[in-house]
């Protein structure tokens, strides 16, 4: 599951973007976000996420949840042993891409996760906030 929901995401949210800390995959609101929260940031090409010895033998479920998405891993194919290694290879250059790819967190995707975690709207506009910390520390370019 690229980003599971968990107890309709009460203590427990997964997200790549803002509104995942809102919504799930098919837009319904999420419940309440309960004390204490925990935020798994994930981009869904990034292979840090994804990796792990499973992959050595069994098909990962969220190689067929990529189809129809706009990355690279939607064209990916599992074959046993190879993408393991495929995605092993791939972590030596997941830093090398744009930010909110491979595993280039930003902070448009840090502060509304912090905002949620710490109990203020993920949603609000945090726009003066990210400017300033890319402003002192700008994002890495590729």
């Amino acid at each position: 599951v690229v980003r599971p929901v968990v107890d309709h995401g009460r203590h427990v949210r997964f997200a790549c973007s803002p509104s995942d800390l809102l919504f799930d995959e098919h837009g319904a609101a999420l419940d309440e976000w309960a004390t204490p929260r925990f935020c798994y940031l994930q981009n869904d090409t990034d292979p840090v996420v994804w990796w792990g010895n499973h992959l050595l033998w069994k098909k990962p479920e969220w190689l067929d949840e990529m189809r129809g998405t706009q990355t690279p891993m939607a064209a990916m194919t599992w074959w046993p042993f190879i993408t393991f290694w495929q995605v092993a290879a791939d972590m030596t250059v997941c830093r090398y891409v744009g930010p909110g790819y491979g595993h280039k967190y930003h902070a448009a995707q840090c502060v509304p996760a912090w905002a949620g975690v710490l109990g203020l709207d993920p949603a609000a506009d945090w726009s003066d906030l990210i400017g300033a910390l890319n402003t002192d520390v700008p994002p890495v370019n590729p």
